[in-house]
């Protein structure tokens, strides 16, 4: 039987299964937030799918800003689903990789920080995401995040490849 705890772990794996939890809490809340989203979209008149141009020429300007404000809240579920469904994928790579990249022999201090860079990228990669469109900030985040991520990834399966294939080391009987 395994007697592994979580309190005994090293300190570098304890961040992994730490950062791997709140990257799912992060799944849960962003989901909420859907809902959320929904029931205002719901409570402002639901969507029906006008676009501008079908709006009449006589159209008063209370009945253009509650139409641009239901795009925008549109606009905003479109994002915050975008952004569920890459939180998702992406803490499954976090774990599946962050999960692999334990065994390897990369250098505890790299572990650390090769974690907490990923967990934290995930999530600004997120926030991104929500928010694109809205303000330059969240297209910034957004695309640095996104390189940050198209770095990270390729250099643990490459930290991992490397070990996978390296020479083991000879078994000594005593």
């Amino acid at each position: 039987m395994l007697n592994i705890k979580l309190q005994n772990l090293p300190p570098f794996a304890k961040l992994f299964v730490g950062m791997t939890t709140v990257l799912m809490l992060c799944v849960v809340l962003w989901s909420m937030y859907i809902f959320t989203i929904d029931k205002g979209f719901e409570s402002a008149g639901g969507d029906d799918g006008m676009p501008a141009f079908y709006l009449p020429d006589d159209a008063n300007q209370q009945e253009v800003d509650l139409f641009l404000a239901r795009e925008k809240i549109h606009q905003l579920r479109l994002n915050a689903g975008l952004a569920h469904t890459h939180i998702n994928g992406q803490t499954l790579l976090y774990f599946v990789l962050g999960f692999l990249f334990l065994f390897t022999s990369t250098k505890d201090k790299i572990k650390k920080y090769v974690y907490w860079l990923f967990g934290i990228t995930v999530f600004v990669h997120t926030v991104g995401l929500t928010g694109a469109g809205f303000f330059s900030i969240f297209d910034d985040l957004l695309a640095l995040s996104g390189v940050a991520l198209l770095v990270i990834i390729p250099y643990m399966c490459f930290l991992i490849i490397i070990d996978l294939f390296k020479l083991s080391e000879p078994q000594h009987e005593q």
